[in-house]
This record gives C-alpha cells, sequence and structure tokens, in this order.
C-alpha cells in the first residue's frame, strides 16, 4: 500500500527572514536531509521563534524565500503546482483547526483530496477505513473531530497525512500540546511509519528529552541557521545546549542504558540563571 523506499531528495540554498530585516541563510539542505534511507526521524530542535516553523512552512511552499529557492525531487518547490507538492509532503499544522463540522472519517477522507478526479472513489474510502483500523481510531470514525481530545486528535490528523499517501511527513509541534502518554503515544505511531512504510519525516520540537529518544538526527538551530546536526548523542552536548537555549542543563544516564541521557536545568547556585544572569529576579526575591 505504501512506497518503502523513497528517491526524493531536498535541496536549498535558501535566505530567509526569521525577523524583519534579520535575514539568515541555509545551504545545501539536503547535506542535512537527504538520506540513502529515508525510514528516519529529522527532528528540528530550538528554541521558540529560531526558524523552526518557517523553516517547514518553506518546505511546503507556504512561505516564499527572499533569494534563493528549494528543490523537491530536482524541482523548485515554489514552481510546483499545490496539487503535486500535495503528492510530496504531508503537513500536520499545531493546531488541528476546523472550518466546517466533520466526522473523523470525512476529515481524514479528505487527505486523499491530491489524489481525486472527481470526488473520492471506492479505493480512497477503502484506504480511510484502513489507516483508521491500523492507528486503532476506528471506533472514532463517526465521532465529530470537535469532541476529540488533544491526543486523539494529534492521531487523527496523523492518520490524515497517511492517507495522503507522500514521501515526506512534517509535523510542527506535534506533541507541545499532549500530556506525557499521548506525547509517547504520537511519537510511537510517528517512528513506526517511519520504519515500516520508508517514510522521511521532519518534525519540530523544543523538548530535547523527547528529541533524544525519537530522532535518528537532530538539526540544532539558533538565530534562523542550524547549528549542529547529526546523531542526538552527538549533537545534543551541555556546551550546544546553553548556547542554544541559554540555560545550562545537567545529564543524568539511565542505569541500565549509559548511552541514554535525560537533560534537565542546571538549578545549582553555580547553574542557575535567574538571580546573577538574567536579572528578573533579586537574590532576596529567590530567597523568600
Amino acid at each position: 500500500m505504501f512506497s518503502t523506499r523513497i528517491a526524493t531528495q531536498i535541496y536549498a540554498k535558501i535566505c530567509f527572514e526569521t525577523t524583519p530585516g534579520q535575514k539568515k541563510i541555509i545551504e545545501k539542505l539536503s547535506e542535512y536531509l537527504a538520506d540513502d534511507d529515508f525510514s528516519r526521524i529529522f527532528v528540528l530542535n530550538g528554541y521558540a521563534g529560531t526558524g523552526k516553523t518557517t523553516l517547514l512552512k518553506l518546505l511546503l511552499g507556504i512561505l516564499k524565500p527572499s533569494s534563493g529557492e528549494m528543490l523537491l525531487s530536482g524541482m523548485p518547490i515554489g514552481r510546483m503546482t499545490a496539487q503535486r507538492r500535495a503528492r510530496k509532503l504531508a503537513y500536520i499544522p499545531q493546531d488541528v483547526s476546523l472550518r466546517f463540522p466533520l466526522s473523523v472519517f470525512e476529515f481524514v477522507l479528505l487527505g486523499r483530496k491530491p489524489w481525486f478526479v472527481w470526488g473520492p472513489s471506492p479505493s480512497d474510502v477503502a484506504l480511510t477505513g484502513t489507516v483508521l483500523s491500523r492507528l486503532d481510531l476506528d471506533a472514532l470514525a463517526e465521532r465529530p473531530l470537535a469532541n476529540l481530545s488533544g491526543g486523539q486528535r494529534q492521531k487523527v490528523a496523523l492518520a490524515r497525512a497517511l492517507v495522503q499517501e507522500t514521501d515526506w511527513l512534517l509535523l510542527d509541534e506535534p506533541t507541545s500540546s499532549l500530556d506525557p502518554r499521548h506525547q509517547v503515544e504520537v511519537l510511537t505511531t510517528v517512528r513506526r511509519v517511519a520504519t515500516k512504510q520508508g517514510k522521511g519525516v521532519i518534525l519540530s520540537m523544543h523538548d530535547i528529552n523527547l528529541a533524544t529518544r525519537y530522532a535518528d538526527t537532530i538539526l540544532l538551530m539558533k538565530d534562523g541557521g542550524i547549528v549542529a546536526s547529526g546523531a542526538p548523542a552527538d549533537v545534543l552536548t551541555g556546551e550546544r545546549i546553553a548556547s542554544v537555549y541559554g540555560l545550562p542543563m545537567r545529564a543524568f544516564h539511565a542505569a541500565d542504558n549509559p548511552q541514554v541521557s535525560l537533560w534537565i536545568p542546571d538549578t545549582t547556585e553555580e547553574g542557575a540563571v535567574f538571580p546573577s544572569r538574567s536579572g528578573i529576579f533579586q537574590e532576596e526575591d529567590m530567597e523568600q
């Protein structure tokens, strides 16, 4: 049903603005995102406002670079028709909003729209049912989407992206409003999709520990540029995290797997940022 091998490559030499008048350049994005095996999760990690969502929207053709171009399968993304882009790239935004009241089944079926001729075919309807079943959402098929929890709605959005049958899945902060259980459930599902269906996944997130657990490759961003990329253990060092987030962090290692780090803010007197560095609080305020 799904492709198990992807030949798509993304190449870019782009210039875009993260804030008015502040231009940043990312060259040869394919060096970060292209790979021989696309059954991988690429995580854009960095503080809010550093350009993660902007980069996703540039990839989608929603935004245009102020100079340069982005290529997908050798073709400039900006020159592709919306339908052709939608057959290559599926996007899940932070907020899955509704313009019209739809059931779960109707919402997911609309993911087939790039492939419609005159309307949904029997095969489109069948594929929608199959994907809902595979994600254990078939019991919710007739429920109004507006009545679902945040975690359920995020899984439904993922189902809609899957029926779109694209090479790439792009997710913008898919876990930002979810509790820990649903964070793990959504990201585990994304991991299974990437591995079993051979899709490239690009997602943005702030959470360093979730990025460490689920990313194959992390693109660490600061001020609109990529400061480091590679395996989580290689990219996420205390020095880099402090530089990017402006916050000292400490790594704790699992007893059964020293390779896995859990990063927490350093709240020791030497590492604390609030009293002496930020000026937000005075020392006497902190002691009260």
